[in-house]
């Protein structure tokens, strides 16, 4: 007897039952790291554009965050994050969908 996932385990494992899936999230959350590690230890005269590729890489979800009033400081910070997170989920869960509809459809091979 096999046992069916359900409710938000069933969404998980929609979001990284692939490896596709899982790599674009290593990779969100690599350069996420980066950038918060930037904010918070980079003291740059002209700037940097660390916290850009994050938006770049969750691009369209994170356009979200383009409209948002995040603020200064840790709770600015905490803001980009979880707005970055949920738009690689969001990512993730549809690149999944992808996947799956793409297997489905590949025809059985001898």
């Amino acid at each position: 007897m096999t046992h069916e996932p359900n409710g938000a385990a069933a969404d998980a494992v929609k979001i990284a039952d692939n490896w596709i899936s899982r790599c674009y999230l290593a990779l969100v959350a690599a350069t996420l790291a980066w950038a918060v590690l930037d904010a918070a230890w980079g003291q740059q005269v002209d700037g940097t554009f660390a916290a850009v590729w994050p938006l770049i890489l969750t691009a369209p979800a994170s356009l979200l965050a383009t409209a948002l009033p995040l603020g200064e400081g840790a709770t600015g910070l905490a803001l980009y994050g979880a707005v970055v997170l949920g738009a690689a989920l969001v990512n993730a869960y549809v690149i999944g969908a992808v996947m799956r509809r793409i297997r489905r459809s590949r025809p059985a091979t001898a």
